[in-house]
């Protein structure tokens, strides 16, 4: 990471990049958070709510695409599995929703794949198995309650929220993001900036892929493309 090579250059380098008036700071993993707020900035009707809903939020901090927005007084949802994450969104963001739950395409339990490495915390089979043979310390699975991402807005979405519009929608849930969008019904909530991770994305073929399509059939454009990320913008 970043954060890790500044160490070894010592106080007297961080101190200069820290004071550097054209310093863009970002807490994403590969600086979504900053093409966010440039999306944002270029809307001049303003026909969305300052409130994000995170899915999969990991961490309040650390490789965290709301961080950003929250420190601008932006307000949201927080929801992760991982019960020890909701209790720093708790600590750091008590002003949010913060909810221990999976999201899936379906409501009842489902069990999670928990590394050591938190942030690769997954209901897939599929890549557990791959972070595992790639050398990632596994530590067991947990059942833990899911729910439907319509369900889950229906329940517990503030009803002023429903009534405008969600400002900004994360989805990273390590290999189950697909289903979660498709499974959105994107008539009924609409959310100006929409970012969701596509690890199979081919940016040579980007129509192509399916969430892709689903999101530019709702009159969505594809704005932005970093690490598995992609960045949507509703058109209207």
């Amino acid at each position: 990471m970043l954060s890790e090579l500044f160490h070894k250059f010592g106080v007297p380098f961080f101190l200069s990049v820290v004071h550097d008036p054209n310093l863009c700071i970002s807490w994403s993993q590969f600086g979504e958070d900053t093409l966010i707020l440039e999306l944002i900035s270029r809307n001049q009707s303003n026909l969305f709510s300052n409130y994000y809903v995170d899915i999969g939020a990991y961490h309040p901090s650390r490789f965290s695409n709301t961080k950003l927005l929250s420190m601008m007084g932006w307000k949201g949802m927080n929801v992760d599995p991982n019960p020890q994450s909701v209790k720093l969104f708790e600590q750091e963001r008590p002003q949010d929703i913060n909810l221990n739950l999976g999201v899936a395409s379906y409501e009842g339990e489902s069990e999670i794949y928990c590394f050591r490495e938190g942030a690769i915390n997954t209901f897939n089979g599929d890549m557990a198995e791959y972070f595992i043979r790639h050398g990632w310390e596994f530590m067991g699975k947990q059942k833990v309650k899911v729910l439907p991402l319509n369900q889950l807005l229906d329940t517990y979405l503030p009803d002023e929220i429903k009534d405008s519009e969600i400002g900004f929608l994360d989805i990273d849930c390590e290999g189950l993001d697909k289903d979660i969008i498709l499974n959105l019904d994107i008539d009924r909530y609409r959310p100006y900036i929409i970012a969701v991770e596509a690890h199979d994305f081919n940016l040579m073929h980007p129509l192509a892929h399916e969430i892709v399509q689903f999101l530019i059939a709702a009159d969505y454009q594809l704005a932005a493309y970093t690490g598995p990320t992609l960045l949507f913008r509703r058109s209207t």
